[in-house]
């Protein structure tokens, strides 16, 4: 089950002109505005071009506000068939996140939910959010937990409202995981989270 938003940067920039009380400037921006739409894994590129042709020095300063790109919310029922593409999270083509009904989560795109493996192949995970991405240390989704999932999941990040950080290791790019649920004892293999993925950075010329 999805909840998917759209892939969003908006730009939006003020140039604020502060000038001697003798002679004026004579200012230029182009483009005075823009913004941008992009799907996940997108780029694009603007350039803001200030000129000055007038009898005094300009000095400017320009703001820029960015929005969170697209967040994904995905849930897995209890012993719901984890084959069937609803109830797996298709982070990419070859990425494909669920659970087995009293295992741990794994990549059903190259994996058996009987295997009951410690990581979901093509991942690496940490414990952080995004904001910490620089200190964080990856490994293994079921070593990261301590071997302890669902208690770690259900007694520690969950309250606590602390989330994960996906590392897709082919596509190099990383997902902040906040889990909501997590079925335990072999009731179901029953998990919800949402994952979140972040601009890591406006560049202006």
């Amino acid at each position: 089950v999805y909840n998917f938003k759209l892939s969003r940067i908006i730009f939006l920039f003020a140039v604020t002109i502060i000038h001697p009380l003798n002679g004026q400037p004579n200012i230029g921006v182009d483009p005075e505005s823009l913004s941008s739409s992009l799907n996940s894994g997108e780029t694009e590129a603007h350039t803001v071009t200030i000129t000055n042709d007038g009898d005094s020095n300009l000095d400017w300063n320009i703001n820029i506000d960015w929005i969170t790109l697209n967040s994904v919310t995905f849930t897995k029922a209890n012993y719901a068939d984890w084959s069937l593409p609803q109830n797996q999270d298709r982070v990419t083509d070859y990425i494909w996140i669920t659970r087995g009904d009293n295992s741990a989560i794994f990549n059903a795109y190259s994996e058996d939910g009987d295997v009951h493996p410690h990581n979901p192949e093509g991942t690496e995970w940490a414990i952080g959010t995004l904001e910490e991405i620089d200190t964080l240390t990856f490994g293994d989704f079921g070593i990261v937990l301590g071997h302890s999932v669902g208690d770690t999941l259900n007694n520690d990040l969950i309250p606590n409202h602390q989330p994960m950080v996906m590392h897709l290791i082919e596509d190099d790019i990383y997902w902040e995981v906040q889990f909501h649920s997590w079925t335990e004892g072999g009731n179901g293999g029953g998990f919800s989270y949402t994952r979140t993925r972040k601009y890591n950075g406006i560049y202006m010329s």
